[in-house]
């Protein structure tokens, strides 16, 4: 994954991945239910600390763009894909029994 950094720039840098990642998000490059790189190999892949990309995967989360699963990793939670109405599945507002 490819996002670029300034590092002579005042933003500090778990800000400018959490801007890239939001971005990928919300132009479709990641979807509801995709799973984000794990810290150490998006660290790793940046050449910044783990504990940058942890900053900035606990921004997305935050802000309702990722979940974490203990073990498991991050994952994309599109906040449009959780705000969506479900769609009725029958024309009656209750069961009918």
């Amino acid at each position: 994954m490819h996002i670029p950094l300034d590092r002579e720039q005042d933003v500090p840098l778990y800000l400018q991945i959490e801007e890239a990642l939001r971005r990928a998000i919300l132009t479709g490059v990641f979807v509801d239910g995709d799973k984000l790189p794990s810290t150490r190999t998006l660290a790793t892949e940046l050449a910044v600390s783990r504990l940058t990309v942890d900053n900035a995967y606990a921004e997305l989360a935050a802000k309702g763009f990722l979940h974490q699963r203990r073990g498991s990793g991050a994952y994309v939670a599109h906040p449009q894909a959780q705000t969506r109405p479900a769609r009725p599945t029958s024309d009656a507002p209750f069961p009918l029994e």
